[in-house]
């Protein structure tokens, strides 16, 4: 909120059958991995190497999405029917928000990456 850099999302390169994308903090660690299923027909996605379990509850690119953190709620997303791009809207605890966005970021990014190779 004061501008500073809180989370950098990066792909990784080569994705064979499995896509992933890292999430690093603002200090240049590797705070958790996001990745798909082989086959990812119900659009599962798996955090993994975070302080929390987090979980994604709903396909994500279904109307409604929730995230849970040690199997509580903690934010739901809603997906936002438009022509030209895709467009979200988080609900979420005010001190979620950072991290949660920068994983909604991730999950965008494997599911462009997947689209367009």
């Amino acid at each position: 909120m004061q501008g500073n850099k809180l989370f950098k999302i990066r792909n990784k390169w080569f994705n064979f059958f499995v896509h992933k994308a890292y999430i690093y903090d603002e200090n240049k660690k590797k705070i958790a991995t996001v990745k798909d299923k082989l086959f990812n027909v119900n659009q599962e996605y798996f955090v993994m190497g975070y302080k929390d379990e987090i979980k994604i509850q709903g396909k994500f690119f279904g109307l409604t999405t929730q995230i849970l953190k040690n199997g509580e709620v903690i934010g739901t997303i809603r997906r936002q029917i438009t022509f030209v791009n895709d467009a979200f809207e988080l609900e979420a605890n005010e001190e979620d928000i950072p991290f949660l966005i920068a994983l909604v970021i991730a999950i965008d990014n494997i599911t462009d990456k997947k689209i367009n190779r």
